[in-house]
C-alpha cells in the first residue's frame, strides 16, 4: 500500500531479507528478484515516476540446494547406453551423436538433416543457422559410420531431419527441450 515513489532503499532490503530469512529462497531466486525489481525501478526512472533506483547494498542469499546432476561416472554410461540400445533408438542414436561428435543437443543435433551427413566422406556438416559456434565440419569414426548404416539413414530424403517424431528421420522438428527432457528420464 506504499505509492511507487515512496518506496526507499530500507523497504527493498527489508523485503529481501524477508526472502532470505524469512522465505528461505535459493540464492538463484533471490537473484531473479533482484533482476526483475532492478527492471522495473530502471522503467519508472526512466519514466520519471521515481528519482533513484532503490536497489543499494542489498543483502545476498547462500546458495541452499544443489539442483546438478551428479556426473555419470563410466559404469553409468555403459548401463545408460545398454538400456537406451534396447528401449529407445532414437534417443541411442542421438547420444551416439553426442558422443563421438560433440554435438549440442539443442539446435545442432535438433536441426541436423539427412544431408549434412556424408557417410562416404565420413563427415558431419553443423550448418551456420545450427552451429552455436557457427559452421564446422566434423569427421565421423568408422563405428559412427557402421551405426549410421545399420539405421540406414543414408536411405531417407536429404531435406529429413534425422531425428524426427516416431523415432526416424522426417519433416517434423522436435522440440526444444526434446532430448534433454529423455536422457534426464532414463538417467
Amino acid at each position: 500500500n506504499i505509492k511507487i515513489m515512496d518506496i526507499s532503499n530500507e523497504i527493498v532490503k527489508a523485503f529481501f531479507t524477508y526472502l532470505i530469512d524469512d522465505r528461505k529462497l535459493d540464492k538463484l531466486t533471490v537473484v531473479k528478484y533482484r533482476q526483475n525489481l532492478g527492471g522495473m525501478f530502471k522503467y519508472f526512472k526512466k519514466k520519471k515516476l521515481i528519482d533513484i533506483i532503490p536497489m543499494e547494498d542489498l543483502p545476498a542469499a547462500r546458495k541452499t540446494k544443489d539442483m546438478a546432476a551428479r556426473p555419470l561416472m563410466d559404469n553409468d554410461i555403459k548401463l545408460y547406453f545398454n538400456y537406451v540400445a534396447k528401449h529407445d533408438s532414437q534417443l541411442f542414436l542421438a547420444s551416439i551423436f553426442q558422443f563421438y561428435l560433440c554435438c549440442r543437443p539443442g539446435k545442432e543435433l535438433r536441426e541436423m538433416k539427412i544431408g549434412d551427413l556424408d557417410l562416404y566422406r565420413k563427415q558431419v556438416n553443423i550448418r551456420l543457422e545450427t552451429g552455436k559456434t557457427g559452421k564446422r565440419m566434423i569427421s565421423m569414426p568408422d563405428a559412427l559410420i557402421e551405426i549410421c548404416q545399420e539405421f540406414k539413414l543414408d536411405k531417407y530424403d536429404r531435406d529429413y531431419y534425422v531425428f524426427s517424431r516416431g523415432g526416424t528421420p522426417g519433416i517434423d522438428l522436435l522440440s526444444k527441450n526434446h532430448f534433454s527432457n529423455r536422457f534426464r528420464d532414463v538417467r
